[in-house]
């Protein structure tokens, strides 16, 4: 987990939520609050509780951030250390393995109400549907003694988690045990949250907790803690927590008398203070339990004493373990998951997720990065290297308006800070970029240093760029192998052989160290050597399975192969993995004797359609050592003519893999736009029959072979475009073109099926679904092959690949298809362009204004889909809106802004038919106030008004729709700001008395009817008359009447509202 040296800032914030890894996970979009309930809030958070999502309910922790310069500083770096401890507890992968901690499930940007213009991560939380362990104790919560141990047990285990992955929670109390229900109404599932006054080990920083007081150690009260001794103080705060569950949720101490006759909370909290300081708590917790949980007198003892070295949260957890405590409360027996393989997961930025993100998030972001590995003084190189690599391949996506030629920059830079993968790719980013004659020096440096270090993809460019040199250094590098593999023993010292052959700690011999460094020489001797144990010799196995024969072929060395296959070395052995050598055929693509090298593998035992379990990227290549038979690791690798030899043999291009139907030989190839390999396998199958109908999956009609061609950003580790660049260097786009070309020459379709596991697919031109994927060059190379596609329509939205263009935000994408003949009036199905299509999703005026330069405007549909201006408030894009106002004729402008739409993306949340002031109000949250004052503004210069009637057809006024919304104690301040701002700048005359069409009722009359205080007040104060009869003949007042008979005490919203009629 990284370290915190210095204050957060914004851009260590954006770069942990960054990193949050979603994608293939089912997770909210980027909605924001809309449409969420308010919860409550803390010192940093408020809460909300999302609409249900995919069968799921979320809650939403939105920061509490304040800028203003009459703030305390002191505060503001408080919520912002809050924040930044949340996301690096919830972003690291070890935390995130466990049951018994609050999983983070995504994030959503949202910009901040005192921070105008940045967006602000909230995070999307498992929503805890019984709510925290304090809320129900407060409900009454009784549970029996082996409940109450096995809870303790699983908020302890949960917490020696953190401590074993060098986190101290700092504020253990029951508010901050969330309870989850697990399936019957009387078992919970609790798992530790709020993670914003934690610590963390390596931290140079070291303040105190600032916890909760009333759960806090003595050590902390009187600032005595020491760093060692920080985890010792959750466990004392762990023993209150057990003590308040022994008490059936009663705070700790005030069962005690020097408590209990106490009535003013700051004499309680002193004289808590005082016994934690002074008195022995384990004897005093003990004396207010029952005689039959003295059991918890031992955890007790373990957790609670003053002294924290006498404290032993380990020993309290094997107490409750030895009682006979039934096992944690999880979905699964926590002790008996296996971390080990998630414990050494990287949480690393992961450039594909950037991609599902809109362009100001991906600036934001980018920004963030950049500071970051610019930044000596603050970040470490590695941390450098990290950020500048992220910024690297998001340049080379266009993502956040970064141009491709800027990213050798940031290459280059990683490269310097000794980012290996840097060093190794720099020749090849930058001939594809076309820089290298620019950079050659730089560029030069890198690859030398890596070829000196074996890498072979260096090696091979440096045969290229200097061949001189690179025989030199390919030379020096087998001699160190070889060296590695035998010092300066001498082959005389070796012979003669004894009669077994000693083993090092791998399992292997002599024989199997000459056959991996390729010593022809020594190999040649020690098999002469010894012609009764031949056999033995050249087939024995190492700890990994592995024989002399496969080692050569992992090695490369040809003439070792050669070696060994004529004294007779067996090829049928596979390694432990099920490696066997024809799997590695692929290495000698590009040597004379593969055809009869393949045959006498075959004739030796191999077999061609032996499967492997060996699945791997090689990290600097990009390249798949594919899983399967001997030709999914060909074909998989691009090597065209070993593909061609197995086939020759009889291998199946379509034998899927052992895990998936789709993996078939030529899947694979098509993944990775291994076009060479496809052309041989595509006509190989075409000889004697017509492949089209395999192709477009014409019995199936799901996945075609053109589907992981388009798909290709998802399978490239370091991003789509770095990826194809590390695999094929300069020639990357071409391996694209050669792929879809190959494909089309068989009968492709360019088109998807009508039918796919991929409703949303259904139909998709091929250009279209590039353009989803943000694949630029792909989308280019379908143009250059089939021109035509530039005016297909998909068949479930029904719009033209333009629309798909401006819904992705992505420039370059609109700038290649208006350089095509394409109708850039083309309108989906809704009767809508482009134009308009792109208001209803982003916020930039780039497209937009390139857009209007081809030809288009901004129109107010006629259908009632929703007009462009509303589209741009729906998402806060008031830069957007301002622009579309200004291109709207001025007659149209009133028609633009409050005309109701029925139908559009924003009904996602809100009920159709309403005016844009309508939607705003429609789901009022802590932000409409801001939301609304920024849209009366941008009003203003234009002498433009918001509608007060939000639904004409039904009569419906502004004021109308917030008094018939449920009364909220949390939020009826806000809504009666909402009121004042309406009756302010919205109202005509006399429309606080306009009535609904159907029922003839009053705002007022609403208000009554929800008790609404704050908006009785307001209303009556702007002249609204209490006696209006409705439909029925029923008045405001006698709705009032009728609740006043009905209602008992002598105060409650009743009873306040009556008052100010005066009865």
């Amino acid at each position: 987990m990284e370290s915190l040296t210095a204050v957060p800032d914004f851009a260590s914030i954006t770069w942990l939520a960054s990193k949050v890894q979603v994608y293939s996970q089912s997770h909210p979009m980027a909605t924001g609050i809309k449409g969420a309930a308010y919860i409550g809030r803390g010192a940093t958070f408020s809460v909300y509780r999302s609409r249900r999502y995919k069968d799921k309910v979320f809650a939403i922790k939105q920061p509490r951030l304040v800028f203003e310069d009459t703030e305390d500083e002191v505060s503001t770096m408080r919520q912002l250390y809050s924040l930044h401890l949340e996301l690096r507890v919830l972003t690291d992968p070890r935390i995130r393995a466990h049951e018994n901690i609050t999983k983070l499930e995504s994030i959503v940007w949202e910009e901040h109400s005192d921070d105008s213009g940045r967006l602000w991560p909230s995070l999307v939380m498992e929503y805890a549907d019984m709510g925290t362990l304090s809320d129900l104790f407060d409900r009454g919560l009784d549970m029996p003694i082996q409940d109450e141990k096995r809870l303790c047990f699983t908020i302890g285990a949960a917490l020696a988690h953190l401590h074993e992955n060098g986190v101290i929670h700092g504020d253990i109390k029951p508010g901050n045990v969330l309870m989850f229900s697990a399936g019957d109404s009387t078992t919970f599932i609790p798992k530790l949250s709020d993670f914003g006054f934690s610590i963390f080990d390596e931290d140079s920083l070291l303040e105190p907790p600032l916890g909760t007081a009333d759960w806090e150690a003595p050590e902390i009260l009187d600032r005595s803690f020491s760093r060692q001794h920080m985890r010792l103080s959750d466990a004392y705060s762990f023993g209150l927590l057990s003590w308040c569950i022994a008490s059936g949720g009663k705070k700790p101490f005030m069962n005690l008398k020097q408590i209990s006759g106490l009535s003013d909370l700051t004499e309680i909290r002193a004289a808590t203070r005082s016994l934690k300081l002074t008195k022995s708590i384990p004897e005093l917790a003990s004396g207010t339990l029952a005689p039959y949980k003295q059991f918890y007198s031992e955890i007790f003892q373990l957790t609670l004493k003053r002294d924290p070295v006498s404290r032993d949260l380990a020993g309290a957890l094997l107490h409750l373990r030895e009682d006979g405590c039934v096992p944690p409360l999880t979905s699964r027996e926590t002790s008996n998951v296996d971390n080990s393989e998630t414990r050494t997961l990287p949480n690393k930025f992961n450039v594909r997720e950037l991609k599902h993100l809109g362009a100001r998030i991906q600036n934001q972001i980018l920004c963030s990065l950049e500071k970051r590995a610019t930044h000596s003084n603050q970040y470490n190189s590695v941390q450098r290297a990290e950020a500048s690599m992220a910024v690297a391949q998001s340049c080379l996506e266009s993502f956040g308006g970064r141009k491709p030629g800027k990213a050798l920059d940031w290459i280059l830079l990683a490269a310097t800070l000794g980012h290996k993968i840097a060093k190794a790719l720099a020749y090849r980013v930058a001939t594809s970029l076309g820089l290298f004659s620019e950079r050659k020096d730089e560029v030069l440096t890198h690859i030398i240093e890596c070829a000196e270090d074996g890498i072979v993809i260096a090696m091979d460019d440096l045969m290229v760029v200097d061949q001189k040199m690179g025989e030199a250094i390919s030379k020096k590098v087998w001699n160190r192998r070889r060296h590695q593999c035998f010092g300066d023993t001498s082959l005389d010292l070796v012979l003669p052989l004894p009669n077994k052959l000693p083993m090092d700690e791998h399992g292997e011999t002599v024989v199997h160290k000459a056959a991996s460094c390729g010593d022809v020489t020594w190999l040649d001797r020690i098999i002469q050597a010894a012609p009764e144990s031949r056999a033995t010799l050249l087939n024995s196995r190492n700890n990994y399975g592995e024989t002399p024969l496969l080692l050569a072929f992992m090695a490369r060395e040809l003439s070792t192969v050669e070696l060994l296959l004529n004294y007779g070395a067996d090829a049928s052995i596979p390694d432990d993995r099920g490696d066997t050598p024809l799997h590695w055929i692929f290495f000698f693509d590009d040597v004379s004797s593969l055809d009869s090298l393949t045959i006498s593998l075959i004739q030796r035992g191999g077999d061609i359609n032996a499967h492997t379990k060996t699945v791997w990227f090689e990290k600097f290549s990009q390249k798949l050592l594919s899983g399967g038979t001997p030709l999914h690791r060909a074909a998989a690798y691009n090597s065209s003519n070993s593909v061609r030899a197995l086939l020759e043999q009889g291998s199946d291009p379509l034998l899927p893999g052992v895990w998936d139907e789709l993996s078939t030989p030529l899947w694979l190839a098509c993944t990775f736009q291994c076009g060479k390999a496809v052309r041989v396998m595509l006509d190989h199958m075409a000889r004697n029959r017509d492949i089209s109908a395999i192709l477009n999956d014409g019995d199936r009609k799901k996945w075609p072979f053109l589907k992981p061609v388009l798909d290709q950003g998802y399978y490239f580790r370091h991003g789509a475009t770095l990826g194809r660049m590390a695999r094929y260097g300069a020639y990357f786009k071409a391996s694209t073109s050669d792929t879809i070309s190959a494909l089309q020459n068989h009968g492709a379709s360019m088109i998807l099926p009508a039918v796919t596991l991929h409703p949303y697919l259904k139909g998709m031109p091929a250009i279209s679904s590039a353009i989803q994927l943000r694949c630029a060059d792909i989308v280019e190379t379908i143009l250059e092959l089939s021109p035509d596609t530039c005016g297909l329509f998909d068949s479930v939205k029904e719009q033209s690949p333009l629309h798909f263009a401006v819904e992705q935000d992505r420039s370059d994408l609109v700038e290649i298809l208006l350089r095509r003949d394409i109708d850039v009036y083309a309108r989906n199905r809704h009767g809508i362009s482009a134009l308009a299509n792109y208001a209803n999703y982003h916020g930039g005026l780039e497209i937009p204004r390139t857009l209007i330069r081809a030809g288009l405007k901004f129109e107010i549909p006629r259908n009632k889909y929703q007009t462009p201006f509303f589209g741009a408030i729906t998402h806060a894009a008031f830069d957007l809106a301002v622009f579309i106002l200004s291109e709207t004729a001025p007659e149209d402008r009133h028609a633009m802004i409050n005309a109701p739409a029925a139908f559009g993306p924003a009904f996602k949340t809100s009920a159709p038919g309403y005016t844009v002031l309508g939607y705003l109000l429609s789901d009022i949250h802590q932000n409409t106030p801001r939301l609304l004052e920024r849209l009366i503004n941008i009003l203003r210069p234009f002498d433009q008004k918001l509608d007060y009637i939000i639904a004409p057809g039904e009569g419906l006024t502004a004021l109308h729709i917030l008094a018939t919304q449920s009364r909220h104690d949390r939020i009826d301040s806000v809504t009666a700001a909402v009121a004042r701002m309406i009756i302010e700048h919205c109202m005509v005359a006399n429309g606080i008395d306009y009535v609904e069409k159907q029922s003839k009722r009053s705002a007022l009359w609403y208000a009554i009817a929800t008790t609404n205080y704050d908006l009785v007040t307001i209303f009556l104060r702007a002249g609204s008359d209490p006696n209006l009869a409705d439909r029925n003949g029923i008045s405001p007042l006698d709705v009032l009447r009728n609740q006043a008979q009905y209602t008992t005490g002598e105060s409650g919203p009743v009873q306040e509202i009556t008052k100010l009629f005066n009865f």
